[in-house]
């Protein structure tokens, strides 16, 4: 027997879900759970303001909390991604320089996994709380937009996408050359940490869960930031392993034959332009500026800002660690960074061409 299939309810009649409830109520409680959640994310950004805490970030917030009671003695603050906390030794620095005499005090305030959003960011909070004899700031300019689903909804991360952070990340992922899915990828990671933003989830798990503390507290009075890829990961049968790999493909490839950078013209996407003649603008209010890139490990990351900085429009000092003649980093390196070895090697090539620029300028 074949079933009759209920009339449709008529026009005037509200349609009902399938719980029998009319599809208007739904939605309106839907929209005021969306209300509600606003309400109280915008009330814990009005005490997050007040109360002016800062959230708890591995690496960050030590280095930031030492460097406001120390900030007085230091005259010259490294800042970059992990290239640079491993890359450059304070010590070693300062040494050279003050061989050259040039005398500085450094402090290396970099932070693994830095990205494109957070560079600025993180820099203004030093630039704020930075003593009267701070002269230089060495930038290492960041067009990192990589981010993985498991780091979404990590603090560091979520307090950074705000709207116009996430429309810049999105563009500059685009702009950048790269595999499509891989475009997609990191869009969609970014969309989903902008609206963690939007909801204020950083401060509402702090609440709920507490802040999670620094793995460990770095020893900052005597390392001044600096950080060895040994001290990081101290396997010395893997390290002596990698070394020697390193140090026989070295040879096969010329001891010290340096890699010269990607022959490319290719130039800075305006998002990114823009956002680095920003931290240019903060950085000149209070010191003079260089821009340091690192050398790399197969294919450079920094032929755009290159040519872009080559064009005169730039402000600041560039200090190029990827100049063709220098050292193979790959005799220097474990994995993707540079090894204590190598960070000090590197570390007065960057003082000898900082005393030189100092000396251009004086």
């Amino acid at each position: 027997m074949t079933r009759v299939p209920d009339p449709l309810p008529a026009a005037t009649e509200p349609r009902a879900d399938r719980e029998g409830r009319p599809a208007g109520r739904a939605l309106a409680a839907a929209i005021a759970c969306l209300l509600a959640v606003g309400v109280t994310s915008h009330a814990l950004r009005i005490v997050d303001a007040r109360s002016g805490a800062l959230p708890e970030i591995a690496n960050f917030s030590d280095k930031l909390e030492f460097w406001r009671g120390h900030s007085a003695a230091f005259d010259v603050l490294l800042f970059g991604t992990s290239s640079v906390l491993r890359g450059i030794d304070p010590a070693v620095f300062d040494a050279e320089t003050a061989r050259l005499g040039t005398p500085t005090r450094t402090f290396n305030a970099s932070v693994p996994g830095l990205n494109f959003a957070d560079q600025h960011f993180f820099l203004k909070r030093y630039l704020d709380a930075a003593g009267p004899r701070l002269a230089w700031v060495i930038v290492e300019p960041n067009t990192r937009v990589s981010l993985v689903y498991s780091n979404v909804t990590k603090e560091r991360v979520v307090i950074v996408h705000d709207p116009r952070n996430t429309w810049a990340l999105l563009r500059l992922t685009w702009a950048l050359p790269s595999e499509l899915r891989r475009k997609i990828f990191y869009s969609a990671n970014h969309t989903l940490a902008g609206s963690y933003w939007l909801l204020n989830a950083g401060s509402l798990a702090r609440r709920l869960f507490g802040a999670r503390p620094s793995a460990r507290a770095p020893d900052l009075a005597n390392t001044l930031g600096f950080e060895s890829i040994e001290a990081a990961y101290p396997d010395e049968i893997e390290q002596r392993r990698i070394t020697f790999a390193l140090l026989v493909r070295s040879m096969a490839n010329g001891w010290f034959k340096g890699v010269p950078p990607a022959a490319t013209g290719a130039k800075l996407p305006a998002v990114a332009t823009r956002r680095f003649f920003a931290i240019a603008a903060d950085v000149e209010q209070r010191a003079a500026l260089g821009w340091l890139i690192m050398p790399y490990f197969g294919s450079s990351r920094s032929a755009r800002f290159r040519n872009t900085f080559a064009e005169g429009a730039m402000p600041g000092e560039l200090f190029d660690l990827e100049s063709p003649g220098l050292p193979d980093p790959r005799f220097f390196s474990d994995r993707t960074h540079l090894n204590a070895q190598g960070a000090r090697h590197f570390s007065r090539v960057l003082a000898r061409s900082f005393a030189a620029a100092r000396s251009r300028r004086d």
